[in-house]
């Protein structure tokens, strides 16, 4: 996904795929600690925005630009406790699986400034204890817009632009209000979070001597300023 000057990468999917793929793997430990909080918690249990760190491919390397088509799965079923394992019976949601399907647009102007924008659509399955009876095992389903992501990037630091930063904007624009008749759709169980987010990063590429490999950090500040109705994800 690597955008050489004065070219334009269209639906690079492949590429960025395939690159993200070991970012997944990493990913996964930490997607277990996260997965089925407690429906009191005040945290997004559904894991918005977890995937939104990009990887070295997305890193500019010169003006010019790409579009590209991402997805991604999440499957939450198992409950923790800390490092250990939770009680499955005390936890009344039983399942959430979400299929994320996000198309993305970069932009470098020249070698300093760039946007990025994603727009994410989200699709979920979301199985709980709830219906008439308030014990009944329910199951949900929906797809909605998720929350679209403005992003101004800087990489006139360094010459070869393998120094960058980057600050931008989540905007409230996935639903966070879906419900069905008995409401048995928490708030950290919604698609969208409601809030307006300040993003800010910055990464940083190198190489391994001669070898043909690379490496790279990258870190990612998610910031939320702006909240509905008291939810602060």
């Amino acid at each position: 996904m690597t955008v050489k000057k004065n070219k334009f990468a269209i639906l690079n999917f492949k590429s960025r795929f395939l690159t993200r793929l070991i970012g997944r793997i990493a990913g996964a430990a930490m997607l277990l600690t996260m997965t089925l909080a407690a429906r009191t918690a005040m945290a997004c249990a559904c894991g918005c925005g977890v995937f939104d760190v990009g990887t070295a491919s997305m890193l500019p390397t010169g003006a010019g630009g790409m579009a590209y088509l991402e997805y991604d799965y999440q499957s939450q079923s198992i409950d923790w406790r800390g490092s250990s394992r939770g009680g499955f019976a005390d936890n009344g949601d039983k399942s959430i699986r979400t299929d994320f399907v996000m198309a993305g647009f970069q932009y470098m102007f020249n070698r300093s400034w760039g946007v990025e924008v994603q727009i994410p659509y989200d699709y979920r399955h979301f199985t709980t204890t709830g219906g008439a009876s308030g014990d009944d095992i329910v199951t949900n389903n929906w797809g909605t817009l998720g929350d679209i992501r403005i992003t101004g990037i800087y990489t006139g630091i360094l010459p070869d632009m393998s120094l960058g930063l980057e600050l931008g904007v989540k905007l409230p624009t996935g639903s966070y209000s879906h419900e069905d008749v008995y409401n048995d759709i928490d708030r950290d169980s919604e698609l969208g979070t409601g809030s307006t987010d300040v993003l800010m990063g910055a990464y940083y590429r190198g190489n391994f001597g001669n070898s043909g490999f690379s490496w790279y950090a990258q870190t990612l500040a998610d910031l939320p300023v702006l909240i509905q109705e008291e939810y602060r994800p």
